[in-house]
């Protein structure tokens, strides 16, 4: 889904997990513009900046190094996802992401639950 495409930030808000793109492999359009969430069903979100935008939200922290009941929105297929996020090293300060009948993701610095 996102391998080597996307840098995430992942950061508190108010006592869950949330996270950002904040960083994009081809953050534009091959026209040039800037890439929008132009898959997005709401034709109001379609304006969107990618970079910037938050795509996981609503973590809730568990067993220790484990969060839970949160979403992901993964602006490819436009469609939030139930997800989990289990801590896979102290020492790197990464994490994977698991969500039913999908690939998981690693997400960087996501110790800050």
């Amino acid at each position: 889904m996102f391998a080597n495409r996307v840098a995430v930030q992942v950061f508190d808000c108010s006592g869950q997990l949330c996270g950002r793109i904040v960083w994009l492999l081809r953050p534009r359009t091959p026209t040039g513009q800037p890439d929008l969430d132009n898959r997005n069903p709401e034709p109001a979100l379609r304006q969107r900046h990618l970079c910037g935008l938050t795509i996981i939200w609503g973590l809730q922290p568990g067993a220790p190094g484990h969060w839970t009941d949160g979403w992901l929105y993964d602006p490819q297929d436009a469609a939030p996802k139930y997800w989990s996020v289990i801590r896979s090293s102290a020492s790197t300060g990464g994490a994977k992401g698991r969500w039913p009948r999908l690939s998981s993701a690693v997400i960087p610095n996501a110790s800050g639950a």
